[in-house]
């Protein structure tokens, strides 16, 4: 099917509901995204995780990012919501091309630097943006990202490396959905297991906005076209370890790192470690918060990103 017909369905859907999208075309990719705020003011990228959508950093935390005075900027990585998915098998791509993906996003809209905030696989694509692009890139915010994801990858007992694995509680969890999503029947009970996934991610100390993640995971599923994507984005992950490690050393921007102490992907260790590794950073732990954007936080996120304090 091709890029233009997918790009007539999406938009006649979204017609349909009263809505238009928009898309930007990168070679034979095309991404949606959306803006808030001013074209004029600092422009401020957000680049969501693995097997996440654009829409999950939510419209509430863009609109008080607009109000601080940014030009806000969220999409779908590809094979992600409405942008255009991938054959991997033919087309096997990496974190340095999600990279160039974003940096065909400020092309497009014509903006020459960017404040960039990721998280977890997003926060390591704002790595590599430091790294290998300093020329368009203000400064980078890496949200809940380690020196070594191979923790999370593969962490099997084989995995000799020194920082900590998830905790079991996660992988137990992923286990279970890997086992359990074929046999979930209704969108109500997808909506369910997902959520419960999002609850593990937030960490016990903290408390969960379950409905604000009812909304987001419904809202996800309504616009998923393909639901192995982020088989896809894993491989592209596991394709660039190499990658990221040289990353961490060549970073030439301003680097403010935050870390949840209640991450239970990456423990504290993750963001200890990793603050050595790049000149210059600061890291920023955020007490109670675990691998997941939590309202309670958003003050002291936004504070971070506009100030770096």
């Amino acid at each position: 099917m091709s890029s233009s017909f997918l790009n007539f369905l999406c938009s006649w859907s979204f017609l349909f509901l009263g809505q238009k999208p928009t898309y930007i075309h990168i070679g034979e990719v095309h991404l949606w995204y959306e803006t808030f705020g001013k074209k004029g003011d600092p422009a401020l990228l957000l680049i969501m995780g693995g097997g996440c959508q654009g829409i999950m950093w939510p419209t509430a935390l863009c609109e008080r990012l607009t109000k601080e005075g940014f030009f806000v900027i969220r999409y779908d990585h590809r094979d992600m919501g409405l942008s255009s998915s991938i054959d991997y098998e033919k087309k096997p791509y990496d974190l340095m091309d999600l990279s160039r993906d974003a940096i065909g996003i400020l092309d497009a809209l014509e903006i020459k630097k960017a404040k960039v905030v990721g998280i977890s696989m997003g926060g390591l694509i704002a790595t590599l943006l430091g790294a290998y692009f300093p020329d368009r890139i203000d400064s980078i915010v890496p949200i809940a990202i380690t020196s070594d994801f191979s923790t999370f990858l593969d962490p099997s007992a084989n995995n000799l490396s020194p920082l900590p694995k998830p905790k079991k509680e996660c992988l137990d969890y992923l286990n279970y959905v890997l086992a359990m999503i074929d046999k979930v029947a209704t969108k109500e009970e997808k909506v369910a297991l997902y959520v419960r996934g999002w609850e593990i991610l937030n960490g016990p100390e903290t408390y969960f906005d379950k409905e604000l993640y009812q909304q987001l995971i419904t809202q996800s599923m309504d616009r998923m076209r393909y639901p192995q994507g982020y088989n896809n984005q894993t491989s592209a992950m596991s394709s660039s370890l190499k990658k990221l490690n040289e990353a961490l050393s060549l970073i030439q921007v301003p680097t403010h790192i935050i870390h949840g102490t209640q991450d239970p992907f990456f423990s504290i260790e993750h963001g200890e470690e990793l603050v050595k590794s790049i000149h210059g950073a600061q890291l920023f732990l955020f007490k109670g918060m675990g691998h997941n954007l939590n309202p309670l936080f958003y003050d002291d996120l936004i504070r971070v990103i506009k100030n770096g304090v």
